[in-house]
């Protein structure tokens, strides 16, 4: 691989899809605590799809299973004993187009990058492979702005293999300059969108290296404890945080709120039903608080604070990562 070239192209982060042990009270935890809607689920799969309208989902969700699932026309998705120690599934990035991913794809092919699977979602068209410490990386191009018209509610079995190049990919955005973001008034937070993921890595440089020149992130701010990165999208400071740690794998994924109003608000309404907080932060960044999901997923609600330091404050490295 030419060091000059990069292989993806996102704009953005899309969303992060999580291996849960009980749907259903996952999807009540988001909903009623989180404040993400339920866009469409997928029984056959056991999966749940939600979000704040700001992408097709921000959040997906497959029930643990054991046993080989299948999605449309028998393309086997999800293979026996693969989700047996998996925690979280996939991240996923978001290409400005049809044409830039298989462009991306064509590229990871000729660096001998290997490729997990390519998959077509109807709504979307998807590329998967692994970063350096075995995190599932999808890559993804929207092919209907009103997604909603297609999947919504209960659906079918919707995925299929895609052959990237097979035809002729499209040329214009298809995602939502506008989106209309939806709110559950009785949940305790109501998120604007998902804003960053915090993985923590044993390799640093190997990890930065993958999320630069393979993912095509820009840095945003580096040194040797952390790494933050972004796609081409101006919206958030940063997409992705890498940490220096002894443990490679997700940390956090975090959900901005639109004032610190609403985190001090949504803080209240949690106290109030008796649940408890994880923790909360006053940082240099922003002001946040996280809440554990049933699965010990951690998760983070924030209001951003004006500028980006250079640095936040010396920490121990464990703690570091909630800063971020």
């Amino acid at each position: 691989m030419n060091g000059s070239d990069k292989i993806f192209t996102p704009r953005r982060l899309g969303h992060v899809n999580l291996i849960v042990d009980d749907l259903e009270r996952s999807m009540r935890f988001y909903s009623d605590v989180c404040g993400l809607t339920l866009e469409f689920t997928e029984p056959g799969l056991k999966a749940g799809f939600m979000g704040t309208g700001h992408t097709p989902h921000d959040l997906g969700m497959i029930e643990r299973t054991r046993e080989d699932r299948f999605g449309k026309d028998g393309h086997l998705q999800i293979p026996k004993g693969v989700l047996d120690n998996v925690t979280l599934n996939h991240i996923a990035w978001e290409m400005d187009t049809e044409a830039d991913l298989v462009a991306g794809h064509e590229r990871a092919v000729r660096a001998g990058v290997q490729i997990g699977r390519t998959s077509d979602h109807q709504i979307a068209h998807s590329v998967y492979l692994k970063d350096p410490d075995n995190n599932v990386v999808e890559f993804y191009a929207d092919m209907v702005r009103d997604w909603r018209s297609v999947l919504h509610g209960e659906m079918d079995l919707i995925t299929s293999t895609w052959h990237p190049g097979a035809t002729t990919p499209a040329t214009e955005p298809r995602w939502d300059p506008s989106p209309p973001i939806r709110r559950i008034e009785s949940a305790d937070f109501h998120p604007q969108r998902l804003s960053h993921v915090v993985l923590t890595t044993s390799n640093l440089a190997r990890a930065a290296e993958f999320y630069t020149m393979v993912a095509g992130l820009r840095t945003v701010r580096a040194n040797e404890r952390f790494v933050l990165l972004k796609g081409s999208h101006d919206g958030g400071k940063y997409h992705l945080a890498l940490v220096a740690s002894e443990r490679d794998g997700l940390h956090h994924f975090a959900f901005e709120l639109e004032t610190s109003s609403e985190l001090e608000r949504g803080t209240a309404s949690l106290q109030r039903r008796g649940l408890k907080l994880a923790r909360s932060e006053d940082g240099p960044i922003k002001k946040s608080v996280f809440v554990i999901d049933p699965d010990g997923f951690a998760v983070e609600f924030f209001s951003a604070k004006a500028v980006l330091p250079e640095e936040p404050e010396r920490c121990p490295s464990e703690e570091l990562a909630f800063l971020l």
